[in-house]
């Protein structure tokens, strides 16, 4: 099974981040900033624009901000909305087959279902049977309610043949493993070329 068709960023695998942006938005790299580098004002900081937004929302009492989100926060469900950030709504469906002590690329993507913005820092492996290897990304992707992202992760398969099993979480910007976990079974071949 080859790798997408992205290529390896910058050389290493694991080195995030992998895979399309979410829908609709390409990956950027820091504030517009004006001419002359960037300047310290509402229209060229996403943060300070993301702040202006929030604060706003919350001192606004019509229905499109404040109202709706408190009665998300009403409608939260049990045990909150920890277990919809994120969400795994691709994956694969069955076993995946690769050669001993080969690479294996795993296509998967996450969505934020819960209302709150979600900061996706890290994919790290678990716990996997013994020989799978997998380098940890990270990649640095807010995700608002309803977007997706998608993701290709590099597993280092075993060198014997056999029936592998690995499970991978994903973690937020805080170093908390949230939302739903990915599990995945290999199947290890021979290598018939060796």
């Amino acid at each position: 099974h080859a790798p997408p068709h992205h290529p390896p960023h910058h050389g290493g695998w694991g080195h995030g981040p992998w895979g399309a942006p979410p829908m609709g938005r390409p990956w950027r790299c820091g504030g517009r900033g004006g001419r002359g580098g960037a300047q310290n004002n509402f229209q060229n900081n996403p943060l300070m624009q993301f702040a202006q937004q929030f604060f706003a929302g919350m001192n606004n009492n019509t229905e499109s901000s404040s109202d709706s989100e408190s009665q998300e926060r009403r409608e939260r469900p049990k045990g909150g909305w920890r277990k919809f950030r994120p969400v795994v709504i691709k994956k694969p469906t069955e076993a995946l087959t690769g050669t001993a002590g080969g690479m294996q690329v795993v296509e998967t993507t996450v969505q934020n279902q819960s209302p709150f913005p979600y900061n996706l820092k890290q994919v790290k492996m678990l716990q996997a049977d013994e020989g799978i290897q997998f380098q940890e990304i990270q990649t640095d992707v807010v995700l608002k309610k309803n977007e997706s992202q998608e993701l290709c992760l590099a597993v280092q398969l075993p060198q014997k043949p056999g029936t592998y099993k690995a499970v991978f979480g994903f973690f937020n910007s805080k170093g908390a493993n949230q939302g739903e976990h990915l599990e995945v079974v290999f199947e290890v071949v021979e290598d018939l070329y060796e």
